[in-house]
């Protein structure tokens, strides 16, 4: 799957015209390309499209791959026209919408071009279901699948497909007549099965007709910006990209406790990597890199996917840095510590030199409190210093105490079973405390421990073997994404009153972020 260092096939080929803003659904995107259009070669054209025209005017069958569904009725008669031609690669190559993000994948000058009033195009990826099962589920008659069958050869075998293949149909709009299918087993290597006009002894007759098709495969790196106006999804769809990638942004920005969920208003500026077949998109490798600006008034966070060595797979920050799932989760989101864990601190209210069993959490009055992991509520009261306080019992000797809560979370009482990111209360500054924040403390077997040693919502670093790659690739996903206009239009979302509240946290040591 190609990664950052893309190169075409063919890097001679038209450029682009430059593509212009648009408003689509639910999102305005802007798209371009950052390389040209590959061109397949004459031999090509020839070989491939020459076979389909001897297989039309042929008075032998073609034969075919693909074996009876079993228990299918014989096929019957019906009178119909036949599939309209599929147009030639050179045209195909030839439409403007090559220069931009395709709207949707199986766009090759294959099947796809059937697509019209009379007949709709179908597919699907076969996954755990047999290659029967996939082309039942797009509709195929049983009818149709034996039809199928009289045109066997030993290309392929419908009980024979992989999971990963990719199973297209053209069927009738009004009778639901099989017109062609296609199994692509690879990015340009697939069996294609057209209904056409046989010569034989009793004259002309509708068969289906099946080839092995080999089509140049390339690869390009197209560039896009878009505004969630609705939700991701669709706006990643009118974008011109597809579901897959909204998983993969949702895994990058998801897996991040210091960036917040995308809004109405929240802007991506993207790089993905798609497959080419015949010069025409055909589908989506990956997402290269990408910045996400969550709202207008914060900054944007940049993200880069690599394919490295084990410790270098996956999304990392410019730093390097990388998100590792722990048991562990931090108690706020946006978490600035003002005060560490201290055994000799000097207290700020009483001036004396005493223990900080904990970590102070710089926010605002009202900031949900989360439980750092799953385990049971033991207390939730007043506790004198501590003000408003929850502790909760976790496995292996762990206790993580809560205090100087505001007020508690509704159904938060001892006994209570809470899982990580449950909201156990708000911050407040009750008890001896100089101003609003969140004192955390942790014990192990009953001892006052470092909260920090717990390695909360840590993270890893590129290693140093793979570090000058990263950079290298870094730096040229930087220049695209610099490059890339941010969508115009864009609607101006207001914080929302408890992130944009200031609050002077007591006890402060120093400001410092969290890594």
């Amino acid at each position: 799957m190609p990664r950052f260092d893309v190169s075409e096939d063919v890097p001679n080929g038209p450029a682009p015209p430059s593509p212009e803003p648009a408003q689509s659904g639910s999102v305005a995107a802007r798209s371009q390309v950052d390389e040209t259009s590959p061109a397949i070669s004459g031999r090509a054209h020839a070989w491939f499209w020459l076979a389909i025209g001897c297989a039309i005017v042929g008075v032998v069958q073609v034969p075919l791959v693909l074996v009876a569904h079993r228990g299918a009725a014989p096929p019957t008669a019906v009178a119909a026209a036949p599939a309209p031609p599929i147009a030639s690669a050179a045209s195909a190559i030839a439409t403007p919408a090559a220069s931009a993000l395709p709207p949707e994948p199986a766009t090759a000058p294959r099947l796809a071009q059937l697509e019209g009033d009379a007949i709709e195009v179908l597919h699907t990826k076969v996954g755990k279901r047999t290659c029967v099962q996939a082309l039942e589920a797009l509709g195929v008659a049983p009818g149709d699948l034996a039809r199928v069958s009289t045109a066997r050869s030993p290309l392929r075998k419908l009980d024979g497909c992989s999971p990963n293949d990719r199973v297209f149909v053209a069927l009738g709009r009004a009778d639901r007549r099989l017109r062609g299918l296609e199994i692509e087993t690879a990015p340009g290597t697939l069996v294609q099965v057209l209904e056409k006009q046989v010569a034989g002894e009793a004259g002309a007759s509708l068969e289906l007709v099946a080839e092995a098709v080999t089509l140049p495969v390339t690869h390009k790196r197209f560039t896009t910006s878009f505004v969630v106006t609705t939700d991701v999804p669709s706006a990643v769809v009118a974008a011109g990209l597809d579901g897959s990638i909204v998983e993969l942004l949702d895994e990058a920005i998801g897996s991040r406790h210091d960036v917040p969920a995308p809004v109405r208003g929240s802007t991506f500026r993207v790089i993905a990597d798609a497959t080419l077949v015949a010069g025409l998109f055909d589908r989506w490798d990956e997402v290269v890199a990408f910045e996400y600006r969550p709202r207008a008034d914060l900054a944007p966070v940049r993200l880069y996917h690599t394919r490295g060595k084990p410790g270098a797979l996956g999304w990392f920050d410019p730093k390097g840095h990388q998100p590792v799932r722990t048991r562990w989760r931090m108690p706020l989101a946006f978490p600035r510590i003002t005060s560490r864990f201290n055994p000799r601190r000097l207290h700020p209210v009483l001036k004396v030199v005493m223990p900080h069993n904990g970590c102070d959490f710089a926010a605002a009055p009202g900031t949900p409190v989360y439980a750092i992991g799953p385990g049971v509520v033991q207390f939730r009261g007043d506790s004198g210093p501590s003000g408003n306080l929850v502790t909760i019992g976790h496995e292996g000797g762990i206790e993580s105490g809560y205090a100087h809560l505001s007020r508690f979370a509704p159904g938060v009482v001892a006994g209570t079973h809470v899982e990580a990111r449950t909201v156990v209360g708000y911050v407040g500054t009750t008890g001896r405390s100089t101003g609003p924040h969140l004192h955390l403390s942790v014990k192990r077997n009953g001892v006052f421990v470092d909260p920090l040693s717990l390695k909360m919502d840590a993270f890893r670093v590129v290693p140093p073997s793979e570090r000058s790659g990263f950079s290298a690739r870094k730096a040229e996903a930087d220049a695209l994404l610099d490059a890339i206009p941010w969508p115009a239009d864009l609607p101006v979302v207001a914080a929302p009153a408890a992130a944009s509240a200031s609050a002077e946290p007591a006890g402060e040591e120093g400001d410092e972020p969290l890594h």
